[in-house]
């Protein structure tokens, strides 16, 4: 049975790959997956997009931000909550979608990912939380996945070029690593052309992420059937350059089962990644940390419908998990191994019309409309 769905997952892969402009594609094992068991329930549309919405998650020493359908099922907003009070406010604009939150390391900027369903640009934002004040660092027609923060001017992030199939659908498929400096030009660090790229982490020297590869791309070494699809690669955060490796690239450890999704703690000694679980034919997809040697060190089973990447803020490790009517955040103390529920987030659009919102204040002039992410044929 479970080559059976692996089979399902890879076939799933080649024929629907990468076909909505704005929601993240089926790619990878995790992404096919779940496109795989909605059809097979019979799912709307909207448990879909929640799903895949989950993802979209930052935690800060005092905030949480994660991503929210809205009440058409077709916006999405963002959830900007305080750690201490609890309190919810939401960044929102009709016909948009709001997506890869991040925090800077000093919890004073924000980092956000902002679409509108009429235009074909997406605008990477950077804002300072203390007035909501947001410069569009990037806009460009590509996408622009996991933005983490390099210093104060300087946004590492992923994205890849749209390619049109013969069939007209949008497909993004060739992901690379693009440097952006406020007021200054993207640029290309990579050409790794990876079928998925993300969940980024800089830490000590290195770029630690999660990637798969369409065969017969040389990066990646050849899928197995449990892949530890997490790398590094060394990176020179003065000169802003990826410095040269042999490929293919090596997995930085092994699993007996598939891991995915990874997070890398601020002092570079564990990894955070989602670790599949088959129960009675069905997969789980648990929440793990290992140490460099792939020795578990947590282990944090789902409880709702799925988790999303982890998020480290000094010795803890934050989390958020999908149920079916509500959304909530978790915490995993990393000195005492306990888990303890943080914030509970009804979604109910009763619920979203009641939030006291945010207003972000975009400096959109002509300079950051001229200001396109560079890329290679494709």
């Amino acid at each position: 049975m479970r080559t059976n769905v692996i089979a399902g997952l890879v076939v799933l892969a080649i024929g629907v790959a990468a076909s909505a402009a704005l929601w993240p594609p089926c790619s990878g094992w995790r992404g096919c997956y779940l496109l795989l068991h909605r059809i097979e329930n019979g799912q709307s549309n909207t448990d879909q997009y929640r799903k895949v919405l989950v993802d979209h998650f930052a935690a800060s020493a005092d905030k949480f931000a994660f991503s929210v359908l809205m009440a058409d099922s077709r916006s999405v907003g963002m959830i900007v909550a305080d750690r201490h009070s609890g309190v919810s406010r939401l960044i929102s604009e009709s016909g948009a979608h709001l997506g890869q939150p991040y925090f800077s390391t000093d919890g004073r900027r924000f980092l956000l990912v902002r679409a509108r369903y009429d235009s074909p640009q997406r605008q990477l934002l950077s804002c300072q939380i203390a007035t909501w004040q947001c410069e569009v660092v990037v806009q460009t027609g590509d996408t622009i996945m996991f933005p983490v923060e390099i210093d104060a001017g300087t946004i590492l992030y992923a994205s890849s070029p749209m390619r049109i199939a013969v069939d007209g659908r949008k497909l993004y498929q060739t992901y690379d690593f693009y440097i952006a400096r406020t007021g200054g030009e993207p640029a290309r660090l990579s050409n790794y052309r990876l079928y998925e790229l993300g969940w980024l982490s800089v830490v000590a020297g290195k770029i630690v992420f999660g990637a798969e590869a369409a065969p017969g791309n040389p990066v990646l070494p050849r899928r197995t059937l449990h892949p530890a699809a997490i790398y590094a690669v060394k990176f020179d955060d003065r000169k802003l350059e990826i410095l040269p490796v042999a490929l293919p690239l090596t997995p930085i450890f092994q699993m007996d089962t598939i891991s995915i999704r990874p997070a890398m703690s601020p002092d570079g000694q564990r990894v955070a990644f989602l670790n599949v679980e088959s129960v009675k034919g069905r997969y789980h997809y648990n929440m793990a940390v290992a140490s460099l040697d792939g020795a578990i060190q947590h282990y944090v089973k789902v409880e709702g419908i799925f988790l999303s990447h982890g998020a480290f803020v000094g010795d803890k490790l934050f989390f958020g998990e999908l149920f079916k009517d509500h959304y909530r955040v978790r915490q995993l103390d990393l000195k005492q191994g306990t888990v303890d529920d943080v914030l509970t987030f009804d979604y109910s659009a009763q619920t979203l019309e009641k939030l006291e919102p945010i207003s972000l204040r975009i400096n959109d002039g002509a300079r950051s409309a001229l200001r396109r992410s560079s890329t290679l044929p494709n």
